[in-house]
């Protein structure tokens, strides 16, 4: 056989079969990525979602200009653009999938919470609930949230960093209405008032057993939880503040320098510590973000147990088990015949890593 058939044959025996999906941790050639664009615009198309050229540019990372051109076939896609084009769909795909696969795990973490939140609801009493990041509280206040029509859940940072955006948060998440609406209009007092009769009007003749869940109250200034401790005083409205031990350093006498937040300590009837996720909590992360027939082997749940112990926790298992599932080429996983295993989970973060080090620029 003449030297250039055999290699010729040598290549394409070496490439992918004709219809295989492309291995994310290969990108694919320029023509298969125009062909998954114009497919992701179809896609959403046909659900209703007009998706422009300029958005695709913003989220790819280049130039409308250049895009036109390479979906148009009048310029060809490099290797950066390649390589951007196909995280972009890749992580469009995941995030189309999380309504399928958005399920909360039952955990020892979403007990305890639920138990500490219940107290505090029916108690009508503050307490506060501290942790690591990424150990489950935000999912578990979340969960109880939805479960709980009387729980209002704020999330904490700039747009609830002041007394009168937090009591506008709260108004907001309430689900309060007002005639004309013009409580965004009013200032701090008015606002203040809106809310304190619309808790007092939900109850009746009482105040409702009603408790706001504050996420992230480590990021929030003196003068938001203070707002929150009034809140409580003069409604007896139930407050949890969760955040992380930066909350608690702050609001025990050691680190509460200025004496700032000694009426708050005083009225913090609960407090809950959360550690490192436990193996049996890893394993139903795991399974709640896996499909319903995926088995897993006892060394990829050692593996992810491990993983679950460093900055990240129960995050990082819920993006290694759904990365793994949705791997192709030679890592595909067929769940209905075999277990996620090691090398899976290894590939996934594999695949992880390129995508960090492509954003942040570094290895």
């Amino acid at each position: 056989m003449p030297g250039a058939a055999r290699k010729r044959k040598q290549r394409t025996a070496a490439g992918p079969a004709a219809g295989t999906p492309a291995d994310p941790l290969d990108v694919p050639s320029g023509r298969e990525i125009v062909e998954r664009l114009l497919e992701v615009r179809r896609v959403a198309g046909a659900a209703g979602q007009k998706l422009s050229l300029e958005a695709m540019a913003g989220g790819i990372g280049c130039n409308v200009g250049h895009l036109g051109r390479v979906v148009s076939g009048k310029a060809k896609a490099s290797a950066d653009f390649r390589r951007k084009a196909w995280q972009w769909i890749q992580l469009r795909e995941m995030r189309a999938d999380d309504a399928d696969v958005g399920r909360v795990a039952e955990t020892t973490v979403t007990r305890r919470v639920a138990r500490l939140c219940a107290y505090c609801q029916v108690e009508r009493c503050m307490g506060m609930l501290v942790s690591e990041t990424s150990a489950g509280k935000t999912t578990a206040l979340a969960a109880y949230a939805q479960s709980n029509p009387a729980a209002v859940y704020v999330h904490g940072g700039n747009r609830t960093n002041s007394a009168l955006r937090m009591i506008d948060a709260i108004w907001r998440r309430a689900g309060f209405r007002q005639p004309a609406s013009r409580h965004g209009r009013k200032g701090l007092a008015d606002k203040w008032d809106d809310v304190v009769r619309a808790f007092s009007a939900a109850g009746g003749a009482g105040v409702t057993a009603r408790i706001v869940l504050v996420d992230d109250a480590h990021s929030l200034s003196f003068s938001a939880i203070e707002a929150l401790r009034e809140l409580h005083d003069e409604t007896g409205v139930g407050i949890v503040l969760a955040g992380t031990t930066r909350l608690e350093e702050r609001l025990t006498l050691a680190g509460d320098v200025n004496q700032m937040y000694e009426q708050v300590r005083a009225r913090v009837m609960m407090t809950l510590a959360l550690g490192r996720p436990a193996a049996a909590d890893v394993e139903a992360v795991a399974r709640a973000w896996a499909p319903p027939k995926a088995r897993f082997t006892a060394a990829a749940l050692r593996w992810l147990t491990d993983l679950s112990a460093g900055l990240g926790a129960l995050r990082l298992v819920k993006a290694h088990v759904r990365t793994a599932c949705r791997l192709g080429g030679r890592h595909k996983v067929d769940v209905a015949r075999e277990a996620i295993d090691e090398a899976h989970l290894a590939a996934a973060h594999e695949l992880l890593h390129r995508r960090r080090s492509s954003l942040t620029g570094g290895a």
